[in-house]
């Protein structure tokens, strides 16, 4: 930083010494203007220290002194950063017009957004497409709005009007990935239309994010294995990119075990650097039967480290669930008594305790947690299709029926409810 102030204020260790100098250079500013110009750059140093308190007392001070639409802006922006939106608003707004670039209009609406004023900042945004047609920042703005709003088919206009009209290859390229992502949300996907995208000779695929989309596309189209191509060579390009990770071990679930053991091997080793936790890597292992003891114990430790419920919850799904697949009582009886009833009730795990007395034949023990579990409205899906089998284990038949019809065409209905239902119903009457 070439600023006689900075390396004077830097050198002196004193703080009233140094308060004094700051004093001492304002009081220059009324007169000088080269110290007013200096304490311009002193203040944008340390600002950019993230000293903004500092910084801010100066560019107060400094206006004060001569006002001026550079000093405004920068008090503006400092409020903005300390997150006192409505002040940085105010100093804006006396910002005369032609001294408001277009990118220091989308600043005014990032803070705009961030006061939840959507329907302010929804006009700037359209003003300013008007105003510069070209400029692409206010286009994926709106898009990404509308998202959140839900309106998929407005999101998709404005980042299709960047891909279609613009000449920058950059914003083209946002504009695609963007495109992509919002079309793989909408519940008729067009695997033509993004097959056409993703190919488009004019904009080859270039990044990590560019074959992650490939390789969706892929799997939408059940071409596995060039899904697993485009998917390794996303990953090749960002090793860290933990969502091309998991589609690999997802799409390498449906080869062999081979492939997948070693895709799940590169995604365990990611897990310290990337934002995903064990919890994904063992529900994919699961789906595909690769769930192991070493697996399952990882997600014991992890059960003590996360203080999330959700999280704590699906925890306990894998681990019990394992323990009652592979029989091991001891162990299943260890982690519910030792871990997971220290965080949940028991009916909240009456689907689990009630799944292990089904698996070794105590029925009627069954049909109790079950119950309980129920009632208090546990979401999983085989809840009631356990009950009925219990009770009809345990020989209640019409009350395994009534059960079944009470609860078809809810949330707890599976396949084997509708075919008691669709079947001979003298059999299931005493």
């Amino acid at each position: 930083m070439d600023n006689i102030l900075v390396e004077n204020y830097q050198e002196e260790s004193n703080e009233e010494i140094k308060q004094s100098m700051v004093e001492e250079w304002m009081n220059e500013a009324h007169y000088n203007e080269q110290r007013y110009e200096q304490l311009i750059g002193f203040a944008d140093f340390y600002f950019s220290l993230g000293y903004q308190e500092f910084a801010l007392m100066i560019y107060l001070r400094l206006q004060t002194i001569e006002p001026g639409h550079h000093i405004v802006y920068r008090i503006a922006k400092t409020y903005a950063h300390v997150y006192e939106y409505e002040e940085a608003l105010k100093w804006f707004n006396l910002l005369p017009e032609e001294n408001q670039s277009k990118e220091i209009v989308m600043e005014q609406i990032d803070w705009l957004l961030e006061l939840d004023q959507q329907e302010i900042a929804r006009d700037r945004l359209t003003k300013l497409i008007q105003d510069e047609p070209t400029f692409g920042p206010p286009y994926f703005k709106l898009s990404t709005l509308h998202e959140m709003a839900g309106d998929l088919t407005r999101a998709i206009y404005f980042v299709q009007a960047v891909y279609d009209y613009f000449t920058d290859d950059a914003e083209r390229h946002l504009a695609r990935q963007q495109l992509i992502q919002l079309k793989l949300q909408q519940e008729q996907i067009e695997l033509k239309d993004i097959r056409q995208l993703l190919l488009d000779e004019t904009l080859p695929l270039r990044d990590s994010m560019d074959y992650f989309l490939l390789a969706k596309m892929y799997q939408l189209a059940n071409e596995t294995d060039k899904a697993i191509e485009a998917s390794q060579k996303s990953i090749e390009l960002d090793p860290d990119n933990s969502s091309a990770g998991l589609l690999l071990v997802e799409l390498t679930g449906e080869g062999t075990n081979d492939q997948f053991e070693e895709s799940l091997q590169w995604f365990e080793e990611k897990i310290p650097e990337s934002e995903m936790s064990p919890i994904e890597i063992a529900e994919m292992a699961q789906s595909n039967q690769q769930l192991d003891l070493e697996m399952v114990q990882r997600l014991e430790g992890y059960f003590a480290y996360t203080s999330d419920v959700e999280e704590q919850y699906r925890i306990v799904s894998l681990v019990l669930n394992y323990y009652i697949d592979t029989g091991d009582i001891e162990a299943f009886e260890s982690f519910l008594n030792n871990q997971a009833l220290a965080y949940f009730m028991e009916e909240e795990l009456g689907y689990f305790i009630g799944k292990n007395k089904y698996a070794t034949h105590n029925y009627d023990e069954a049909i109790d947690y079950f119950e309980a579990a129920l009632d208090y409205l546990v979401p999983e899906i085989d809840l009631v299709e356990l009950l009925v089998k219990s009770l009809e284990k345990a020989g209640e038949r019409k009350a395994a029926y009534d059960l079944a019809e009470k609860y078809q065409d809810s949330d707890y209905q599976t396949n084997y409810i509708q075919e008691i239902l669709e079947g001979d119903n003298n059999e299931f009457i005493e």
